[in-house]
Order: C-alpha cells, then structure tokens, then sequence
C-alpha cells in the first residue's frame, strides 16, 4: 500500500495475516450435494447456471424453481428416484445439448 503522508512506498516482504479456517458445515455439504448422483448434482448446477437460473420443467408438473437457490434446493433435497428424473430429463433436452444423450 502506497503511504498516506506523500512518502514513496518501499517494498517490503509483508503479507496480512490470513485466518485460517476450515469450511463451515453448510460448505462441506453444499459440495457433498454437488456430488449427489455420482457428480450429477455438479452437472445439475451447471445446467442451471448455463440457463441463467431459469425454472426448468422436467416432468408434467415437475420443475425446478428458478434462482440458484431454488436449483441448489432441489439438488440437495430432491429424492433420489425425482432427482435422478430430473437429472435424465436434461441430459436428453436437446435445448440443453443439442439432442445427445451422452452429453
């Protein structure tokens, strides 16, 4: 940082002190929800940042609510059997990735 009075700073070999702190509870779970499905959540997530965090229908009267938080709400609480419907929904929309299912 430069110095308030007009001086020229000099270099110096100082760092600010850093805390260290380990991930709260809520970070270690949002990235074990992101796991969910063998790594699915993670491509839910990026399915939903790609659409600018629109709602997503995957079902008749099934659908993701819009917003990050209503995506990241439905990856860590959807069941398994919605989850994993939701999850093959997308990968079959040929919206989300031009018709491949193995996209």
């Amino acid at each position: 940082a430069g110095a308030e009075n007009g001086e020229t700073p000099r270099p110096m070999g100082l760092v600010a002190d850093v805390v260290d702190q380990t991930p709260s509870r809520g970070e270690e779970a949002a990235d074990g929800d992101l796991a969910r499905g063998a790594g699915r959540g993670q491509f839910a997530l990026r399915i939903g940042e790609a659409t600018a965090w629109r709602p997503y229908a995957y079902a008749p009267g099934r659908s993701i609510a819009a917003g990050k938080a209503g995506w990241l709400a439905f990856i860590r609480n959807a069941p398994a059997r919605e989850f994993a419907a939701a999850v093959e929904a997308m990968l079959a929309d040929p919206a989300l990735n031009g018709g491949r299912a193995d996209a």
